[in-house]
């Protein structure tokens, strides 16, 4: 029995003396760590400094903790820290210590962040205006950020131990930067220059800029996507210089406003449209090639056709000319060549129709819009018609001022002579023979082919063609476009087909005063180059409005046009 029980009191006694005997042996025992580090760097575990590295591999105690916290601290090295575990008395580390460079960030920016990676870690810091900090030099790449500004990454090619600069200058996210190749080129918005190629600039000026190099092709920033960086490459280009008599002629080539005389330009080699115009001038067109061997300097003599229609009391009349409304309160008609054009007038008191052409301008300069009357002759059988000591070939428009009330006029041709009566603001028409009508074919271009019934109009005689009563078929052909109108002749009448052609002409204007206005649409610039539908356009600066006739590219000084006046 006795021998029994001593040997259960055994069982339970040796288990708990095994364990107070590692319990006072544990906790009195220390640990052995070897770490190999540069000289002089201080070892911390836990918090608690171990010692000073002073020869490799150096061997330190730990006490009273088997698991923790190694840090190794070297000034101007990377800090090293390891998690250790003892699971015998002794463990040996290796510290990874980088040298350090300097790098003094500087930038005008309030929160500026700054990133890079080391050893599997994203490392961020907020950077103040001016401050200095330490960098593993093994860092190749950092990335620069701050609110409302695009993302920079900036390469590094540190040295240990060095001392570099870095000035931050990030893009806005409303900011691009324009860049050329070759760099250095000069950039001009709205014509003022605002630096040199590599040029930090607001997006929403892309569209005003022009990059200017010497020996290079003027370039024009149109359409380009729009990123945070723009390269433009600049090409080779050759010299032209064009001249004029009279000088400030507007220079247009391939229908593009290049400036005005005399001129001097760079543009890519090949062949080109050069057209040359002033107001009051016939325009002068000329297929040329520009080259390098070629001399590429062109003079230009130009002849004048001004002719300008003064129009009083204009402001209750509304105006349609070659077929186009034109709205109220024109002031003048401006003729710019040969050509003819079918004016309607129309107002509570009536409506005046007549023919206008440089012919027309010989005797009038002046109208008085609620005075003048017009008497047109239509015939088949007659050539000519006179009213009062004028004589016209017919179809005949005379334009006259009458009395106050009216009055009864004579026309004779050579058969016959014809008395009616004529009020002011009004016209008569006069159908000299029976059993015809008269066709007045308006279009927006200048010299299109007109055919009636299969043939060819000469387009001196598209205003009152005389038509036996019917149908007739009209067809209007301009460049590659077609246009074709069925219209019905009735006898003693007058009978309007207009074919209007989509073709956009280049005008550059010019307007001190920063406003102007085309065609009832307002324009705020002092110049812009537009396009504008060929034919009858106004012009306007707010207080006097005129009509021009675009048919070719042109420059139109505006304030020179209504000081002419």
């Amino acid at each position: 029995m006795t021998v029994k029980s001593d040997g259960i009191h055994l069982l339970f006694i040796m288990p708990l003396l095994v364990f107070l005997m590692f319990f006072f042996w544990s906790s009195g025992f220390s640990y052995i760590i070897n770490v190999e580090a540069l000289p002089g760097s201080a070892v911390y575990f836990n918090g608690k400094l171990l010692g000073v590295v002073k020869d490799v591999p150096t061997r330190f105690e730990v006490y009273e903790s088997s698991q923790g916290t190694l840090k190794i601290l070297k000034s101007g090295y990377t800090d090293f820290s390891s998690d250790i575990s003892f699971i015998g008395i002794e463990a040996s580390v290796v510290a990874e210590q980088v040298p350090l460079s300097k790098l003094v960030v500087k930038s005008d920016l309030n929160d500026l962040f700054l990133e890079f990676e080391y050893n599997g870690k994203i490392e961020i810091l907020k950077i103040e205006k001016c401050k200095e900090i330490e960098l593993p030099y093994t860092v190749k790449q950092i990335l620069l950020r701050s609110e409302g500004y695009h993302e920079k990454v900036v390469m590094l090619d540190m040295k240990p131990f060095s001392k570099e600069e870095l000035n931050v200058d990030l893009v806005g996210l409303d900011e691009v930067i324009l860049n050329s190749f070759p760099e250095g080129a000069e950039v001009f918005i709205e014509n003022v220059k605002v630096g040199v190629t590599p040029l930090k600039i607001k997006k929403d000026s892309l569209n005003k800029i022009i990059l200017k190099k010497e020996g290079y092709v003027e370039k024009s920033l149109e359409n380009i996507p729009v990123n945070d960086k723009i390269i433009v490459e600049l090409k080779k280009g050759v010299d032209i210089f064009v001249d004029s008599y009279p000088k400030d002629a507007g220079v247009f080539l391939n229908d593009k406003y290049a400036g005005t005389t005399p001129f001097y330009g760079i543009f890519e080699p090949g062949y080109y449209t050069l057209t040359v115009s002033k107001l009051g001038y016939e325009s002068k067109e000329m297929k040329i090639e520009l080259s390098e061997q070629g001399v590429n300097k062109y003079f230009i003599e130009l002849k004048e056709t001004k002719k300008l229609i003064s129009l009083l009391n204009s402001h209750d009349f509304e105006f349609n000319i070659d077929g186009r409304y034109l709205g109220k309160n024109i002031n003048h008609i401006f003729l710019m060549d040969d050509s003819k054009h079918f004016v309607k007038l129309s107002s509570k008191n009536g409506k005046i129709e007549f023919l206008m052409d440089r012919n027309f301008l010989e005797s009038e300069r002046y109208l008085d819009l609620q005075r003048i009357s017009s008497v047109n002759v239509y015939s088949i059988n007659e050539k000519v018609a006179s009213f009062l000591g004028k004589t016209q070939n017919i179809p005949a428009f005379f334009v006259f001022h009458t009395i106050d009330g009216g009055q009864f006029v004579n026309v004779r041709t050579i058969s016959k002579t014809l008395s009616v009566f004529v009020e002011p603001s009004n016209s008569q028409d006069i159908f000299v023979d029976k059993d015809f009508g008269v066709l007045f074919v308006t279009t927006n271009v200048k010299n299109p082919l007109v055919y009636i019934d299969n043939k060819f109009v000469p387009n001196d005689k598209l205003f009152a063609y005389p038509l036996k009563p019917g149908v007739h078929e009209v067809e209007v052909r301009y460049l590659n476009e077609v246009k074709s109108q069925k219209v019905v002749i009735s006898e003693g009448e007058k009978i309007f087909a207009n074919f209007d052609f989509d073709i956009k002409i280049p005008v550059n204007i010019v307007c001190s005063g920063g406003k102007f206005i085309i065609n009832s649409q307002e324009y705020f610039a002092n110049s812009q180059l537009l396009y504008l539908k060929s034919g009858p356009n106004v012009f306007s600066d707010g207080m006097t409005s005129i009509v021009l006739f675009i048919y070719e590219p042109q420059h139109v000084d505006l304030d020179k046009l209504l000081m002419g006046v």
